[in-house]
């Protein structure tokens, strides 16, 4: 018989992968639900720029409402991107005749996912950043 050894990998079982992934995609249709949440409430308060603080929907701030709906439009378009990600490293790993690749290929989902949520998590700081001076000046 052939033995084959191979150092430091261990196969996650698909239940467990699966599971994974259908608890990323609950929390992104979440993300995808507070997102427009976010844009409704926004919109509802939102009016010209050129407008004074008095004549805006909003008492508090006048730029908090575009805050609120730039800020759910970039939560949906980084939710899209991760999707399209997800689809598109599944289709790299499933490539050909439908059996799912090696190790290079778990690899490569891990890397590139992880890279996309780093890449994520810094444009939702800086928008964090940039409401944080929209509202205490």
């Amino acid at each position: 018989t052939e033995s084959t050894i191979r150092i430091g990998y261990s196969e996650e079982p698909k239940q467990n992968k699966r599971l994974c992934d259908k608890l990323i995609s609950v929390l992104c249709v979440l993300a995808i639900i507070v997102s427009i949440v976010m844009i409704v409430i926004g919109s509802l308060h939102a009016v010209p720029l050129h407008k004074s603080r008095n004549e805006s929907g909003c008492p508090g701030e006048k730029m908090l409402p575009w805050y609120l709906i730039i800020g759910g439009i970039l939560t949906i378009v980084l939710v899209a991107g991760r999707f399209i990600t997800m689809a598109m490293v599944e289709r790299c790993r499933r490539k050909g005749d439908g059996d799912v690749k090696e190790v290079g290929c778990n690899f490569c989902r891990v890397s590139c996912l992880s890279l996309y949520d780093i890449f994520a998590l810094v444009c939702t700081t800086i928008w964090l950043i940039a409401g944080t001076k929209f509202l205490l000046g």
